[in-house]
């Protein structure tokens, strides 16, 4: 939320709460930088399709096991 200057307060997020019930999408999410994205969109609540060229098992695990949907996605994006 931002107030009358346009600056963001501070507010409790709980985990869980701010993308609960909505889907993702991460490319390259496999390792590294696009693996930490799509856990951090589950643990606010996202459901998560996991994309790599490689198959992503261990970010889809995660994600399952923190509670959230997840589907992996194998291919390259590359068009």
């Amino acid at each position: 939320m931002t107030n009358s200057q346009g600056t963001y307060s501070q507010g409790t997020i709980t985990e869980g709460s701010i993308l609960k019930g909505q889907a993702a999408i991460v490319s390259g999410a496999g390792r590294g930088i696009g693996a930490a994205i799509a856990k951090a969109l589950a643990a606010q609540g996202a459901n998560v399709a996991v994309n790599d060229i490689r198959e992503p098992t261990e970010t889809v695990q995660a994600i399952l096991d923190m509670g959230r949907k997840a589907i992996s996605l194998v291919g390259d994006d590359d068009i």
